[in-house]
């Protein structure tokens, strides 16, 4: 099933379609171990792991490898680094951070789990690289990429919370950022909460619309998730 949150032409519900039938085979294809509950013979078992057809995406779960030695989709997004947030080893996405140094490849990154919290585990001030698969060429730099872009630090709000929303919910905030003077190139509405934004080329998307659209697979999106100061980002 595929959520579409907006009308599409049939050109780009076969490109939606064709996208999330990658992202199955990929990032959330059924390619995960676990532990055996019980002592019964089972074919697919593998150091006492059971391999299970219909689970995937969970971090440092340790994928059984193929009968004939290929990678498993669960290896194949195996960014072979471990989470600065949990500890534990990042399968799928990944964010790095764009305001510190990186010259491991590396720098700090974050799992999808802990990202949503960055701001509480990190730089509140530093925005993320969202990187969806393991790169051939890793970030590498001895200085920051980004100078700190926020106005208000993340996980500040800027407005009162809508009534019902729960405090312990990390995300929440970002209801109350609106980007002013950012337009989504998809649905041409003014972005709120996450706003990305291509690190190569002129791409604005909502989170929405991140989620859906096809762009560049060997481009990379910044995430703003807080108020950006245009006079620096320009």
């Amino acid at each position: 099933m595929i959520k579409v949150p907006f009308p599409l032409t049939s050109s780009e519900v076969d490109m939606a379609s064709r996208k999330a039938l990658l992202l199955w085979r990929g990032r959330d294809g059924p390619n995960v171990a676990f532990n055996r509950l019980n002592g019964a013979n089972d074919a697919n078992i593998n150091g006492g792991l059971q391999h299970d057809p219909y689970a995937d995406t969970v971090i440092g779960g340790g994928g059984v490898p193929n009968s004939d030695g290929s990678q498993s989709g669960m290896q194949r997004m195996d960014h072979g680094m471990y989470c600065n947030g949990c500890g534990l080893r990042i399968i799928g996405v990944r964010y790095q951070c764009a305001g510190c140094p990186s010259s491991d490849g590396q720098g700090y990154s974050l799992c999808v789990s802990c990202e949503a919290r960055s701001y509480q585990l990190h730089d509140a001030m530093h925005c993320f690289f969202k990187i969806p698969r393991p790169l051939d060429r890793k970030i590498q730099e001895e200085d920051a990429l980004l100078p700190p872009l926020y106005i208000l630090a993340a996980g500040e709000s800027l407005d009162e919370m809508p009534p019902g929303t729960s405090a312990n919910d990390p995300r929440a905030y970002l209801q109350t950022i609106v980007h002013r003077v950012a337009l989504c190139d998809r649905c041409i509405q003014r972005i709120t909460g996450e706003w990305y934004h291509c690190a190569y080329c002129a791409k604005d998307l909502c989170d929405a619309c991140e989620a859906m659209d096809s762009h560049d697979a060997s481009h990379l999106f910044v995430v703003f998730k807080s108020v950006v100061d245009m006079s620096i980002l320009r």
